[in-house]
């Protein structure tokens, strides 16, 4: 859902549908979302009957660590730089989308770039893979 669209689209069609599934369906649901805005939209709406949880992860000095544990509540910050880098993003865009980051949010990234991570390195490979298969 939201395919092509913004992310204030994306924001509003998320919470229509948490919405919706609240007052009108009453059913159990599993909504997974990278919008942190959501979270604080729903809490001012005050639903009772919905739960927040985050799945953790751990920054150390060699890379990132899924701990695959869930916690109650929205997470404290995003990730996702550092699991592009985990994808086998090439390292220049890395540096890039931190500076791009920086930029957009008037604040210092300080996620270091972890350039030998194991887990990065078979990504990397798996990366070059799909960029033949693309462009060759």
């Amino acid at each position: 859902i939201g395919r092509g669209t913004s992310p204030n689209e994306g924001v509003a069609i998320a919470q229509a549908v948490l919405e919706y599934i609240h007052n009108s369906i009453s059913c159990r649901a599993l909504l997974a979302t990278h919008f942190h805005g959501l979270h604080q939209n729903m809490v001012s709406l005050a639903f009772k009957n919905i739960g927040y949880y985050h799945v953790t992860a751990q920054k150390c000095k060699h890379g990132l660590i899924f701990t695959y544990r869930i916690k109650p509540g929205h997470a404290d910050s995003s990730l996702g730089i550092e699991v592009a880098e985990l994808s086998g993003l090439p390292l220049p865009i890395i540096i890039r989308s931190k500076e791009l980051l920086e930029t957009e949010t008037n604040q210092p990234c300080h996620n270091k770039t972890f350039n030998n991570n194991i887990q990065s390195n078979k990504m990397k490979n798996v990366f070059t893979k799909l960029q033949k298969l693309f462009y060759n």
